[in-house]
């Protein structure tokens, strides 16, 4: 599973941005669960791409970063530690612990001190992307809908499954011909494209096992890569 090159979106800050996503996932709840599954997709295959995950709370504790690159063994990509008053660390370069031919990977991020926020980052030439990344029990799950509207320059869907294999099932609204299917694996994350003519449409994604804990990323280029995680509705 290859993905087709995308440029990043230009913000002018990386850390004002950055602490505005974790701001904003603190803000909205911090789930009793603090591992965070996220997903690093190789836009351009070029070296000097870079992820790192970024995890921050307000009490101690260590933070392990994993990297399950496709095919391969998974990884512990390095620990950090938030100190006593509460902090934010970084992880090292993700990508580098990726497969080489296909550095697109299901990534997590474990704090043992208790709640936690995290933003996953990636850049590329001086440009990024920055994803709030929730906790387990609010960002994974079997079912997602999704809103599909203007699609712009292109569209995809990532998804991670973090369990056992299983089949996705794609439903459409209007006059569709029926409902897709495709299998993935334990540990795997497939791209689903969007074509043109899937614009305006309301998306149901759903794993056939419903005790499937899945981490669905929207992308969207509009001129920029614009990335999003969906909130599981089951």
């Amino acid at each position: 599973m290859k993905s087709k090159p995308f440029m990043f979106g230009r913000v002018s800050s990386a850390m004002l941005v950055t602490l505005a996503a974790l701001g904003f996932a603190l803000a909205t709840g911090i789930a009793a669960a603090s591992d965070h599954w996220g997903i690093i997709i190789d836009v351009t295959n070029s070296p000097k791409d870079d992820a790192f995950f970024e995890v921050g709370s307000d009490v101690p504790g260590t933070v392990t970063f994993r990297v399950f690159p496709a095919g391969g063994v998974p990884t512990v990509a390095g620990t950090a530690s938030i100190p006593a008053n509460g902090g934010l660390v970084t992880s090292e370069n993700l990508f580098s612990y990726a497969a080489p031919d296909n550095k697109t990977a299901l990534v997590q991020a474990s704090f043992d001190g208790g709640g936690s926020a995290a933003v996953l980052r990636q850049q590329s030439a001086g440009e990024q992307t920055l994803v709030a990344v929730p906790a387990t029990a609010t960002g994974l799950g079997f079912a997602f809908r999704i809103a599909m509207g203007d699609i712009g320059q292109g569209a995809y869907i990532m998804v991670g499954n973090t369990g056992a294999a299983t089949t996705l099932r794609l439903e459409f609204n209007g006059s569709d011909p029926g409902p897709l299917e495709m299998n993935i694996g334990a540990l795997e994350v497939v791209r689903i494209d969007v074509p043109p003519w899937r614009a305006n449409h309301n998306i149901l994604l759903k794993a056939t096992d419903t005790n499937a804990k899945l981490v669905v990323v929207l992308v969207v280029d509009t001129g920029k890569v614009d990335q999003t995680i969906i909130i599981p509705v089951g």
